[in-house]
């Protein structure tokens, strides 16, 4: 997962409305609402449009969230399907929008994210507002009855829809559907699971430019606030985000609604360009009422991820059964497919699905076509439910590929043979898995088993030097991390080249990524050193192969909870990576070792010290790029490295260990890290997690140390001095004291607030003191 280049499945964001001021009640909030299938409601959000008559306003408030609409004056319309159902709301006239940014690290990622426009709207003290003419709002279930009358409930101020209001509304209809938001499947399956959760999406005609506006209580349970870029193509707009907050704790619903629990998938292709993929899903229910189920699943292939309707390297879904065989209604847009079941399911209930599906999307991980290879990885390639919370499940999975082009897959091998023209692969993995990829292409295999673990390493491109040596290295990392973080899951460990990328899809040409039981690593790690760049990656290859490998306990054993906790894949497998170089003392002429690793991060992190780590999947734009990529690869390794000189190497390992056994193949959050760091040090260090993941800044220490005797005894009297105020952090400072002929002993100051000052008594006179000279704490000393 090292420096990995993801096609995103969207920002999904959906919203709950709530009103401070209201208007009269309506005879639809007495009505019941109208039951529909899926398809028939898809329909309805498909042919909205603006019911004949509105109700006019002056001086209302309308909060949504976090966001409050102050509506001076005009029209408000109901917005209507064939069946009538009020599942939206237009406005038009004079309103400000206000949205208000809760907490420090979204304050500063929302200042940051704004930076990058020249025009935009006012942020001031956390709250970014806008005058707006326009808004157009969808929901699921049917909601604001008390705001959204029918004439006849309020005669006196029943307002006709002309054709002016008609042509406002067109006009961010149609900008609506160049976005790439699922809001009618989200709606959909509110509306359909009726558990509590609501869905709003909203898109308002700001004064500075264009923002929508979501908060979801279906998928992400989070709202946020985005503006509107242009796509690859006129018909295109791609999510800009500003700010992304979770909503509050009693909406934010009850998790995914269906569980994956077991996969039984046939992939075969007679030309290695097009697939049969069919897939018999296990799924078990997580809650009571579900009737519409979302999987994720691709619709295409094609350059651009966010244009889900391109036409070019299509997936198609020809059925989906249940287990009488019986055909279901489904929707399959937005890289996704939503299934009515034939009826609500209850909390636990089994339901077992048919996907049967095709199409030409064997290709490379950004759409390309190559001669001598494909995958399927990174992409929802079979369907599968989508979400932070999704748990493991067991598969089982035969390939069949043409010869010569050789199948690899996750889990164990369990069956390879040769049948007339074709490769076929079985593999399964009885342990639950979170990710399933598979490769084709012209390998060469070179297999060593070592203990329990068989190490293979497929190639296109490799010399026959490196690909005998790849597995005793690989499995030398592997050793170390089984005994500081426990068992290595899997059975088998495959290393698999995949072919170079060029610098717009991946960083430097190079990269690595770790699916289950496996490490991709691109083709100059295989190759000679054939340029400046491939000469640069070939010398930090034992690294990146270190990184990858120890993603299968920080990725994979502990997989991110949520995208604020993305930190835990990638600076916990960035971290390791160094403690692995270092524990094999490499030659650092050849490879990239702790030391170096070390000296870069420390470089590198002075260039996303205003931005929390816990925000680096929420930054826009170039410089939040390589933002992100600092605060994972850079400042939080080095996050962790303090937190590891603080409390010592054993309780430091303990904590991870605890932490690892307790995620147990699931997801984990910050909130988990900090429980096995109570449980393991007896002590609340909760503050080291607030100021280090969740807020941002390097502060700037002044120290003092003098010697002083007394009586032939010596004392060491060290203070400390911060500013007071937001930037202080708390620290642990160590002074090393050296007396000569190699005998050295550290103290160690613990700053816990602006001004402290500390007494030590010393062995004898020291011939100098020096103030954490292994630069352990990122900090600035003065």
């Amino acid at each position: 997962m090292g420096d990995r280049t993801i096609p995103k499945l969207f920002l999904v964001l959906s919203v709950l409305l709530c009103t401070s001021k209201t208007l009269p009640q309506s005879d639809a909030s007495q009505a019941a609402p109208v039951q529909t299938g899926l398809l028939a409601l898809l329909q309805d959000y498909h042919s909205l449009r603006p019911a004949p008559e509105g109700v006019g306003i002056t001086q209302r408030t309308v909060r949504i969230g976090r966001l409050r609409l102050e509506l001076e004056e005009g029209v408000l319309v109901p917005l209507q399907g064939p069946s009538k159902q009020i599942l939206g709301a237009y406005f038009e006239g004079r309103g400000i929008y206000f949205y208000q940014s809760e907490s420090t690290a979204d304050r500063q990622t929302l200042a940051l994210n704004l930076s990058h426009y020249s025009v935009a709207p006012r942020l001031q003290q956390g709250t970014l507002s806008d005058p707006f003419t326009r808004a157009l709002i969808v929901f699921g279930p049917p909601m604001l009855p008390e705001i959204l009358p029918t004439s006849s409930s309020n005669p006196d101020h029943a307002v006709g829809v002309g054709a002016g209001l008609t042509s406002g509304f067109q006009r961010l209809w149609q900008a609506m559907g160049k976005a790439p938001v699922p809001w009618d499947h989200r709606a959909t399956e509110a509306s359909l699971n009726g558990n509590g959760s609501k869905y709003l999406y909203a898109e308002i005609e700001g004064k500075s430019r264009p923002v929508g506006y979501c908060y979801d209580g279906v998928l992400s349970r989070d709202e946020s606030l985005f503006f509107f870029e242009r796509g690859s193509r006129p018909e295109l707009r791609w999510l800009s985000a500003l700010s992304i907050q979770p909503i509050s704790k009693e909406n934010q619903g009850h998790g995914p609604a269906i569980i994956l629990k077991d996969a039984q998938i046939r992939v075969s292709t007679d030309d290695n360009r097009s697939a049969r993929i069919t897939s018999d899903l296990t799924l078990q229910s997580a809650r009571d009422g579900v009737r519409a189920m979302r999987l994720a699943l691709l619709n295409n292939r094609a350059d651009d991820w966010a244009d889900w309707a391109a036409t070019r390297n299509q997936l198609f879904v020809r059925t989906v059964k249940d287990e009488t065989g019986r055909e279901l209604p489904y929707s399959h847009r937005y890289h996704e497919v939503l299934v009515e079941a034939r009826q609500a399911a209850s909390a636990g209930d089994f339901m077992n699905l048919r996907f049967d599906t095709d199409g030409a999307v064997l290709t490379g991980l950004f759409g390309e076509s190559y001669q001598n290879y494909f995958d399927l990885f990174l992409v929802p390639w079979f369907p599968n439910p989508e979400g932070w919370s999704t748990s493991g499940y067991t598969f089982d999975l035969k390939i069949k590929t043409r010869s010569p082009y050789l199948p690899v897959a996750s889990g164990s091998t369990r069956a390879s043979r040769v049948v007339g023209d074709f490769q076929e692969l079985e593999t399964d993995s009885p342990r639950p898995m979170t990710d399933i990829a598979v490769f084709g292409g012209k390998y060469t295999v070179q297999e060593e088993a070592f203990d329990r673990v068989t190490v293979r390493v497929y190639a296109m491109t490799a010399r026959k030097d490196v690909m005998q040596r790849m597995p005793s290295i690989a499995y030398k990392f592997l050793h170390f991390y089984e005994g500081v973080l426990g068992a290595y899951p899997f059975e088998d460990l495959d290393i698999v080249e995949i072919p170079e990328f060029v610098a717009e899809q991946a960083p430097h040409g190079a990269f690595g990524i770790a699916p289950s039981g496996m490490v991709l690593l691109t083709s100059e790690a295989y190759t000679a050193r054939r340029n400046y760049v491939t000469q640069y990656f070939s010398v930090g290859i034992n690294a990146r192969l270190a990184h990858e490998v120890a993603h299968q306990w920080f990725g994979h054993k502990a997989m991110p909870a949520s995208s604020r906790d993305w930190w835990i894949a990638e600076s916990g497998a960035e971290y390791m990576a160094g403690m692995a170089m270092a524990a094999t003392e490499p030659n650092e002429s050849l490879v990239t070792g702790f030391p170096r690793m070390f000296a870069q991060w420390q470089s590198d992190a002075k260039l996303c010290e205003d931005t929390p780590i816990e925000m680096a999947n929420y930054l826009t734009g170039d410089s939040g790029a390589m933002k992100r990529f600092c605060l994972l690869y850079d400042r939080g390794p080095l996050v962790l490295h303090m937190l590891h000189t603080m409390v010592g190497n054993e309780r430091f390992y303990a904590i991870l260990k605890t932490f690892l056994d307790q995620a147990n193949n699931g997801p984990a959050s910050l909130e988990d890290f900090q429980k096995a760091s109570r449980e393991v040090l007896q002590s609340d260090m909760d503050w080291f997690f607030q100021q280090w993941f969740r807020e941002a800044g390097t502060p700037e220490v002044r120290t003092e140390h003098t010697v002083h005797e007394s009586g032939g005894k010596f004392t060491l009297i060290a203070r400390a001095t911060q500013p007071p105020g937001t930037s202080f952090k708390k620290l642990l400072i160590p002074f090393v004291v050296d007396y000569g002929a190699g005998k050295r002993e550290v103290k160690l100051l613990f700053e816990d607030k602006p001004e402290v000052e500390g007494r030590f008594d010393l062995l004898q006179k020291p011939q100098s003191v020096a103030v954490d000279p292994s630069r352990n704490n990122l900090a600035v000393y003065r």
